[in-house]
């Protein structure tokens, strides 16, 4: 194996040791030792990288004096494979490297490696670092590793995430582009009949057992990350349907999502399309209005024709039919007491739902015509008019509604962009006056 010098961390002084070694003699392969970084390429395509990354232990400026990775041992064996021992922060690592080159073989390293190393680049971005598009490139690389490891590996990427929390530092680091190929991939798979994996699953515990201080839209809200916000709404309110325990993990979350972002509490909901339920609801209430008023002026028409009718029994000589039971030395008599007017409205209120019986304890003609004509007019024709007008209604609704969802999209993009757009516009004036000066 050959030794060669790559410059494998552009953002460090010219001074600092990276070493490179080939794993091939056709130099294809070739491992890389950094102060940092351990990456594996194939000829100008990462495909592996390692960085223990940890904020507390690294000091990402220009002026490093300690070498964070050190190289101890690389050897390889009568059977071709090779193994690399090296020391990071007074903590020893040992890589087989002959399984790390191989993309079919995808393991926990290749995926926490990846991961650590996104992490450290996103934040030595962040930093006054030099050749920030060369890390660019490195991002990019990085991020096609994690890719990979999800299409090919996702039950591996969804085990890393319950025992890692994966998803935190991804939205600590802007990582909206991940994040996004995560939470769809979901629904990739729903859509392709496949066996429902979910990439990631909100957890209420950490893996000690304990009760997590922070949580994904918490921290979203912290960062201002509108797009992982809505994001993660989205994906929660609808694989909800389907477990119900996900909305426990937001109790906390909630409240804040409330208070600053209210709009964004609507992708909440457990149906998602209950919005549009919503507005055919409110839509038919409007439209039926008048017709529970008319239904409401027969029903006390009619009400106050009994209430007429049942006040003045006596002077018309009749009275409701009573039952009677015989026994040998006593009789009993049902006693039926004339309704008053309230109760005469309840009594033909109840006619809607076929309740005739204190229509049959009188004998009275005009009682029983009141009664027909209200069954005819009541029952019959203004319950067929009700569901014709929901028939017809409904179909108006739905298209309404969907008209409405658009509308209000409308409103969001336009409220979004009006600022950009005001901006734009000052300083296109500006220029304009200091052109119309010049000349």
């Amino acid at each position: 194996m050959d030794n060669n010098i790559f410059d494998i961390e552009p953002w460090l002084d010219s001074d600092h040791y990276q070493i490179s070694y080939w794993l091939d003699y056709s130099k294809t392969l070739r491992i890389s030792y950094g102060f940092y970084t351990i990456q594996i390429w194939e000829n100008d395509e990462l495909i592996y990288i390692w960085s223990d990354y940890n904020i507390d232990n690294y000091n990402l400026s220009n002026k490093i004096l300690t070498q964070y990775i050190e190289l101890l041992d690389i050897s390889q064996d009568d059977n071709g494979n090779i193994t690399s021992k090296f020391r990071c922060i007074d903590v020893e690592h040992e890589l087989q490297i002959s399984k790390l080159v191989n993309n079919e073989f995808l393991t926990k390293d290749h995926a926490i490696g990846a991961y650590n190393s996104l992490i450290f680049f996103s934040k030595l971005k962040l930093t006054n670092i030099s050749y920030k598009l060369k890390i660019d490139e490195l991002i990019e690389q990085t991020k096609r590793i994690i890719y990979n490891i999800i299409i090919k590996k996702p039950n591996l990427w969804r085990l890393l995430d319950v025992r890692y929390n994966l998803m935190e530092n991804l939205i600590y680091n802007q990582s909206n582009d991940i994040i996004k190929f995560i939470l769809n991939s979901t629904e990739e798979t729903k859509k392709n009949a496949k066996r429902n994996q979910k990439l990631h699953i909100p957890q209420l515990y950490d893996w000690n057992g304990n009760i997590r201080s922070n949580h994904e839209l918490l921290i979203a809200l912290k960062e201002n990350n509108i797009e992982v916000i809505q994001q993660i709404t989205n994906y929660y309110s609808c694989n909800a349907i389907e477990n119900t325990g996900w909305m426990i993990t937001l109790t906390r979350a909630l409240p804040e999502l409330n208070k600053k972002l209210p709009e964004y509490f609507l992708f909440l909901r457990i149906i998602p399309v209950v919005g549009e339920y919503i507005f055919i609801i409110t839509f038919l209430i409007s439209k039926v209005i008048p017709y529970f008023l008319t239904m409401m002026i027969m029903v006390f028409g009619f009400g106050f024709s009994m209430f007429i009718i049942f006040s003045n029994a006596a002077i018309l000589g009749i009275k409701p039919q009573s039952d009677e039971y015989q026994f040998s030395n006593i009789t009993i008599q049902q006693k039926i007491d004339s309704p008053n007017f309230f109760e005469t409205l309840e009594m033909v209120y109840l006619w809607l739902f076929g309740n005739w019986d204190d229509v049959k304890n009188w004998d009275y003609i005009p009682i029983k015509i009141l009664a027909l004509l209200a069954s005819f007019f009541i029952v019959i024709i203004m319950q067929n008019i009700f569901v014709a007008l929901m028939a017809e209604d409904i179909s108006t609704a739905r298209n309404y509604s969907v008209i409405a969802s658009l509308k209000s999209k409308t409103d969001y993009i336009i409220q979004a962009q009006y600022q950009n757009y005001y901006y734009l516009r000052n300083f296109g004036s500006y220029f304009y006056l200091n052109t119309f000066f010049i000349l």
